[in-house]
């Protein structure tokens, strides 16, 4: 593996669709470079907000969308929108200078990118196409709003690409705009929170939003190719509804209630009757019939769903409790398969796989040591939740299916350092799914670390590797397909230093094609850095640590408004305009 130099960036960095070009945030500036060769081909700067925005019209007084083609311009290539009817006491307070950047995203075409400045809770658009734009002009459009700001904007999946979703603050509306067409927009009332509360179809044609609607949880699905009509409401039967997820085919929806009350119902729109809840409810008969002897057809699962995960073919779904259990619910019935209890004891034949102790200093960060191969039955550390502590730090922190659904990647917040990998069979039309109580009773692969994990992914393209990160100077890969000492089988697992320190890897990212992961390190705040890593090449054209010195690479503070440097920047923004 072969790491770039470490860059500044207070944002999270992100790639383009086709993982040609990768974009992150320094404070206010944007910094677009290639994947390959990390070469800047572009520069936005994000423009100091005014105190105020003028108004004429009172048809919107809490949003708007800030447009170049506005007649209200305050200089060239950037304008207010005329429609606002914002005013200097209801408007939120202004940074005196630029905001800074905390989210990117490109469009669904990889046309223009989207900055997001949290802090005022405003949102700016840049085209990417325009090659003479300069980084002080080129904001296309900003959207704002107003006395409750923004907390969250996002592309349109489907349509042309130039769709926008902005929540409001309070969970007042969400505004669903159009970079064509600034004064025309829609709102939807009453969504309910913003991490899970809303999804997409397999085609990015429908959008499901979890609602609060007659004061009740629902989940409206409307249709983004027809004005965001209202296809169809489905009431859910929750308190405090969680979050909802989409099956990968099929259409099926998924909900799951608060975490004092273990409760998930799957819906088939537009049936409005769930197909499954689980735990099943009691039968008439068994109402009528309660009393002290009372004994229900479920046990009492205790706390809640804390996370759930489909199968990329969407006949099974894994939910993963406050418990520590995992559940299987397979298509056909929705019936539960396969119960995962939580891990305490690696049991024999399992493959376990333990960190070496002070690995990194003993390499000095340069070399790549393997796991040490443990014998079973192996002990895996369990930590009391305290239950004074909320949320109590028990039950499954992650799910995640491998791309063909082979692997299923499990993570309890009682056992911070360990990662569990179970085998679940390919898809096959005559299997029986009552083997996997025996097939599956082991543990595929068991990973223990020295330190906690902080996060871990799946590649997208190989389904027999995975990267985790734990906070220290180094990543750590694990691939199933490797053959270590003649086992078929066991795959490697390997620590992988970060030659620059000091480094904290916090999070990892990778391209949609695989071929380049992201290291982040946000260890300190807002000043965060990242690093590139690159497969090992033989060929001189890898981007291994004395390539990247050499490379055309522009460094950050080579970034200046002198003739030069804007005359290399153009060079490469017309480059970067026919590869677009």
């Amino acid at each position: 593996m072969d790491f770039t130099d470490v860059y500044p960036s207070s944002s999270i960095p992100v790639f383009s669709p086709g993982s040609n070009f990768i974009a992150n945030a320094v404070s206010s500036r944007i910094i677009i470079r290639t994947s390959h060769t990390l070469q800047i081909v572009k520069t936005f700067l994000i423009p100091v907000i005014p105190p105020s925005i003028p108004s004429s019209s009172s048809s919107s007084p809490t949003s708007s969308l800030v447009s170049k083609n506005s007649q209200l311009s305050r200089r060239p290539g950037i304008g207010w929108s005329s429609s606002s009817s914002s005013s200097p006491a209801l408007s939120s307070p202004r940074p005196k200078g630029p905001p800074e950047v905390t989210h990117l995203s490109f469009s669904p075409f990889g046309d223009k990118i989207l900055a997001f400045c949290a802090r005022p809770g405003v949102a700016f658009v840049f085209d990417l196409k325009d090659p003479g734009m300069s980084e002080e002009d080129g904001v296309e459009a900003m959207l704002e709003g107003g006395v409750e700001k923004l907390t969250r904007v996002e592309w349109i999946k489907s349509g042309n690409g130039k769709g926008l979703l902005a929540w409001s603050d309070f969970g007042l509306r969400l505004t669903i705009w159009n970079l064509d067409d600034p004064e025309s927009r829609s709102f939807i009332q009453n969504f309910q929170f913003i991490a899970q509360g809303h999804a997409w179809s397999a085609d990015n044609r429908l959008f499901y939003l979890a609602e609060r609607y007659n004061s009740r949880d629902s989940v409206g699905v409307y249709d983004t190719l027809n004005d965001w009509k209202l296809v169809f409401r489905v009431p859910t039967q929750t308190a405090s509804l969680q979050g909802i997820s989409i099956a990968p085919r099929g259409g099926y929806i998924a909900v799951w209630d608060h975490a004092l009350q273990y409760k998930l119902q799957l819906f088939l729109p537009p049936l409005k009757t769930a197909l499954q809840t689980l735990p099943p409810p009691p039968l008439p008969a068994q109402v009528e019939n309660i009393g002290l002897n009372y004994q229900p057809s479920w046990p009492d699962l205790g706390m809640g769903v804390r996370c759930v995960a489909w199968r990329p073919g969407g006949e099974w779904l894994a939910v993963g409790g406050w418990d520590g259990r995992i559940r299987i619910l397979q298509k056909s019935d929705w019936g539960v398969i396969w119960v995962g209890p939580p891990v305490r004891i690696a049991p024999a034949g399992s493959v376990v796989w333990h960190e070496p102790i002070d690995w990194y200093n003993q390499t000095g960060g340069r070399g790549i040591v393997q796991y040490h191969l443990m014998n079973t039955p192996a002990t895996i550390s369990f930590i009391k939740p305290d239950p004074k502590q909320h949320p109590p730090k028990m039950g499954v922190s992650q799910l995640e299916w491998n791309q063909d659904g082979s692997l299923l990647m499990s993570r309890l917040e009682n056992s911070p350092d360990c990662l569990i990998l179970y085998p679940f069979p390919t898809a096959d039309p005559d299997f029986d799914p009552s083997s996997l109580e025996s097939s599956s009773d082991l543990p595929f692969s068991v990973l223990l670390q020295t330190r906690p994990i902080l996060h871990a992914t799946f590649h997208p393209t190989d389904s027999k590797k995975l990267a985790l990160c734990t906070g220290s100077n180094g990543i750590y890969i694990w691939n199933g397909d490797w053959i270590t000492d003649g086992a078929e089988g066991e795959g490697v697992a390997e620590c992988i230093g970060i030659p620059s320190s000091p480094f904290s890897a916090t999070s990892l990212k990778w391209a949609p094609d695989g071929e380049t992961l992201i290291v982040m390190d946000n260890s300190r705040g807002s000043q965060g850095e990242f690093t590139l890593v690159f497969e090992a090449k033989e060929d001189a054209g890898g981007m291994g640590q004395d390539n990247v010195e050499n490379s055309p690479v522009e460094e950050m503070s080579l970034i200046t408004e002198e003739e030069e440097g804007n005359e290399a920047i153009s060079e490469v923004s017309l480059k970067m305009h026919d590869l677009l």
